[in-house]
């Protein structure tokens, strides 16, 4: 086995030491293989190896220090990842093998060289660099989505401020895609823009997609999505306090939410770095899972599913139960009502909350479901009509309806259903991988 240097005694002998400089440390490993540390600071007496994990399959060291070449002895290469008595011995390039204990092997390499073949190393990482580059998708809500006028060109407004409101919305926007993409062009990425509403397949091999928009451009990049490629979102259209406070009184002057967005255009830049580099981490948020009549609905819901009438004034007419695998089925619930919302926590804070639910913690894996509006005597406080689906259980529905619809993330996306259909829910969809804006965290 080839090995690595001990500095002896912390300092460095003879008239002309080497700065030794890089690098690569690759480790080649299965999925389910125990991952190196993504930020690592080893001490070596007056020195310091900092390393941080630019890829999955890539780890960068850059050691700053004067050694005396000939004063090293030689020690395990896998102690440089676990002990604290370290420098180097090598006149070019050496490697080092060797077998990592842990949930499986891990073969590392490591190679290092003197200062004069820097520009060598510069040029092998560049190279690396080039091999992992990241594949992007910038998913963009359309700009008009704010229309002004109707399509024979008559204003749908009078009033001048409201006019102003929407206008600037739409700029507002427009400048916030033009800044996304100024700021893409300027990083070793590929990348490709798609508006939302082009978007007709699953999204598939890119490494990240970034949503300028709101929650909305979020949701519905979502429901092209499985667990293997996360999302970040920028709010590009922030609602700004002062403007409501100024015209609130004429028309609802909010703008976007962004409750799931981690960026805005003030620190996208700075965010998407530490996602590239992987200073920052996706959270892993659960989505509703649907069968209808055991058949799983490809959709998967990131906020909520409204099971319902296509009319909103009609009467909903369903029975629901909640069981585990290995626990008792609760009580069957007969009702009329305006029908059965189903929450995840990501979107307990929206219509659920409006309705008297509860606020969820961000990463709980459970489901919040509510009776809307029951008609049915003694119903209206039975504690049957709202509760938890918790993350090892199913709601099994049943339509007593001729009609009805399944609703997911609001009204666009909506499945039919018929008398005497049954519907299961649950939290066993894939999870989402987003980055979440700190606060949610906290």
């Amino acid at each position: 086995m080839h090995m690595l240097g001990r500095h002896q005694g912390g300092t460095c002998r003879g008239s002309d030491p080497a700065k030794v400089a890089a690098v690569m440390l690759r480790s080649d490993r299965g999925e389910n293989e125990r991952l190196l540390p993504k930020k690592q600071i080893i001490d070596c007496g007056n020195t310091s190896i900092q390393s941080r994990l630019f890829h999955p399959c890539v780890l960068l060291a850059q050691v700053c220090f004067f050694v005396d070449l000939a004063s090293i002895e030689i020690v395990d290469c896998y102690a440089l990842l676990a002990k604290p008595l370290l420098s180097l011995k090598l006149y070019r390039v050496w490697e080092a093998r060797s077998d990592a204990s842990g949930n499986g092997k891990c073969n590392n390499s490591f190679a290092i060289v003197p200062t004069a073949d820097c520009r060598l190393v510069q040029q092998s990482l560049e190279g690396q660099r080039e091999m992992v580059r990241k594949r992007l998708l910038l998913l963009l809500k359309p700009l008009d989505v704010y229309p002004v006028r109707r399509s024979n060109g008559l204003s749908r407004f009078t009033n001048p401020r409201i006019i102003h409101h929407l206008d600037n919305r739409r700029k507002v926007h427009k400048d916030a895609i033009d800044f996304c993409q100024r700021i893409l062009r300027q990083k070793s990425v590929d990348w490709e823009p798609v508006f939302r509403n082009n978007l007709t397949k699953s999204i598939h091999d890119v490494d990240l997609v970034v949503t300028v928009g709101g929650d909305g451009t979020l949701l519905q990049a979502s429901h092209f999505m499985d667990d293997s490629v996360p999302v970040l979102g920028v709010n590009s259209d922030p609602t700004q306090i002062e403007e409501v406070g100024e015209i609130g009184s004429e028309f609802n002057a909010t703008r976007s939410t962004g409750y799931l967005c981690a960026a805005t255009i003030r620190n996208f830049e700075q965010v998407l770095d530490d996602v590239l580099e992987d200073r920052a981490f996706p959270s892993k948020l659960t989505r509703i899972s649907i069968c209808i009549n055991s058949q799983r609905l490809s959709t998967y819901a990131l906020n909520d599913i409204l099971i319902a009438h296509p009319c909103p004034a009609a009467v909903s007419r369903l029975s629901f139960k909640i069981r585990g695998d290995r626990q008792p089925c609760s009580p069957l619930v007969n009702c009329r009502s305006s029908g059965l919302r189903v929450c995840t926590a990501a979107g307990s804070t929206a219509a659920m909350i409006s309705a008297g639910g509860f606020a969820m913690p961000i990463l709980s894996q459970d489901l919040q479901y509510m009776v809307r509006e029951p008609i049915s005597p003694g119903m209206r406080n039975s504690s049957l009509t709202h509760g938890l689906i918790k993350y090892n259980q199913y709601m099994d529905t049943t339509w007593f309806s001729e009609e009805g619809r399944i609703y997911i993330d609001g009204s666009h996306v909506f499945h039919a259903i018929q008398d005497e259909d049954s519907i299961e829910v649950s939290s066993k969809a894939p999870v989402l991988q987003v980055f979440l804006p700190d606060h949610l965290l906290l």
